[in-house]
């Protein structure tokens, strides 16, 4: 159990970090928080370096080597070149609104998800037409990601009965889960799991064989919201509108819950691990965007404004935040 304490105010919006010391004590216990971060909270600069506007904004990712960002709102993807905050090309296909966007960890790829029932996989140097288009789910498709190692293989889940693995490059469907979930991430680097937010539990799953594996991450009240791996892989975030949980995972999928943090008075949206500072949550809410720094358990506001989709690019250390307003702003 993690103590609880007050909102702190970040009126700079700053997060640099000017020495190596560690935040931790020589007799701090490291098995019951995540330890590794540098710098403590004072330390942490977090700069805006960029906005712009976009259509309606459902949901934003940044590629792998933060270049490009793609939001999705009615029916457009719509990709956007990081640097100069340019437009690229508008992604036309979708019938419906866009529930999710990812881009693919190695080769130019972006994959969309749609409540149109479908999944469109796009090569983002020649996006004029969807290279692939999946259909099978019997409802609204409601997110999807690639596998970090299996450049082909991309999952797709509706909210009501299945969890789908597709083929790129033989256009079929390579599995089912029958499980039914609201958004889903693969583990960073080995990919060996799948964590598939189910209700008010997160869902681990076997890659290889499809089959749920120990028992689901349990402990919140309200329906998950959002989930998200830090980039090794080791730490699983899941969060409601009222908490937010960070969990390690063993290599055989057993879990513990190394922090957790309580609101009341506004309600989670969205969260990433930030590229930089592993330790660092960078959470959204309806009426905020702000850091948990979990060695200190202080929430620190960056801004106050609604944050409704967050991404991260950690070679570059760029986080995207996306507003109520369809505002993206860029944060490094």
């Amino acid at each position: 159990m993690c103590g609880m304490q007050a909102d702190v105010p970040l009126i700079n919006h700053m997060f640099a970090n000017n020495s190596a010391e560690s935040f931790l004590s020589d007799n701090a216990d490291t098995e019951s928080i995540i330890p590794r971060c540098l710098g403590t909270s004072k330390d942490i600069t977090f700069l805006e370096i960029g906005t712009f506007h976009s259509s309606a904004v459902n949901c934003c990712d940044l590629s792998s080597d933060g270049k490009l960002i793609a939001t999705g709102g009615d029916k457009e993807v719509v990709l956007w070149c990081t640097d100069s905050r340019a437009l690229k090309h508008i992604l036309e296909g979708h019938s419906d609104a866009i529930t999710d966007v990812r881009f693919g960890p190695r080769l130019p790829r972006l994959a969309s998800s749609s409540l149109d029932k479908t999944i469109k996989i796009w090569d983002v140097h020649n996006p004029d037409h969807s290279i692939r288009s999946f259909t099978g789910h019997s409802a609204s498709v409601m997110s999807l990601d690639f596998h970090p190692t299996k450049e082909d293989l991309i999952c797709s889940c509706d909210n009501v009965s299945t969890i789908r693995y597709w083929n790129i490059k033989n256009g079929g469907c390579a599995g089912v889960s029958k499980v039914r979930a609201t958004q889903v991430r693969f583990q960073p680097n080995l990919g060996k799991y799948l964590a598939a937010a189910d209700a008010d539990g997160v869902l681990l799953i076997d890659v290889e064989t499809t089959q749920i594996c120990t028992y689901p991450l349990k402990g919140h009240i309200s329906i998950i919201r959002g989930i998200c791996w830090s980039s090794s892989g080791e730490y699983l975030a899941s969060l409601s509108e009222d908490m937010v949980k960070v969990w390690k995972i063993g290599s055989s999928g057993e879990q513990e819950c190394m922090n957790e943090r309580s609101v009341t008075g506004k309600r989670f949206r969205c969260c990433t691990f930030h590229p930089c500072y592993p330790s660092v949550l960078v959470v959204g809410s309806d009426q905020c965007l702000e850091f948990w720094h979990m060695a200190e358990n202080k929430m620190m506001i960056v801004l106050e404004e609604p944050v409704n989709s967050l991404a991260a690019s950690r070679p570059t250390g760029v986080v995207a935040s996306a507003t109520d307003n369809n505002l993206i702003r860029l944060w490094k």
